[in-house]
């Protein structure tokens, strides 16, 4: 039997959620739209795919007004620095910020174009760095 969530009111919170194209991301994210945050970006690294999860939020929730799709690849250290820049610039505050994004390789070694394995950088090293360049905005 499904668990049925109590939605809360999130008009004054400004949300990013990473990993949200796919699995519990696609679900969390769908749930805190119809939270009606102030703001919720979604960053993706294939806009096609952010554009679909926006269809789907649209569709079940019957509006994604406060949804905003915004490009970023974990697996380029450049693409994290030029969304929070841009991030930092553009909203200027943050209040939740949800690092969910991961992927999985198996028996294969990938490369990053920062010379760094491919699922270590996604899992990790660009989530911290994501939380590093953010910190102070969280702090505000």
């Amino acid at each position: 039997m499904p668990v049925k969530l109590e939605i809360q009111d999130l008009s004054k919170y400004v949300i990013i959620l990473t990993g949200a194209t796919d699995g519990i991301g696609k679900e969390m994210a769908r749930i805190l739209a119809k939270s009606n945050p102030k703001r919720l970006i979604l960053p993706a690294r294939n806009i096609e795919k952010g554009n679909k999860l926006l269809e789907y939020i649209k569709s079940s929730n019957g509006n994604a007004n406060n949804v905003e799709i915004w490009e970023m690849d974990l697996a380029d250290l450049q693409s994290v620095k030029n969304f929070a820049n841009k991030f930092i610039k553009e909203v200027g505050e943050l209040h939740i910020l949800i690092n969910n994004a991961g992927i999985v390789v198996q028996n294969q070694i990938i490369k990053t174009k920062d010379n760094l394995e491919l699922q270590f950088q996604v899992n990790h090293l660009a989530q911290f760095l994501l939380t590093l360049l953010l910190l102070d905005t969280i702090k505000k």
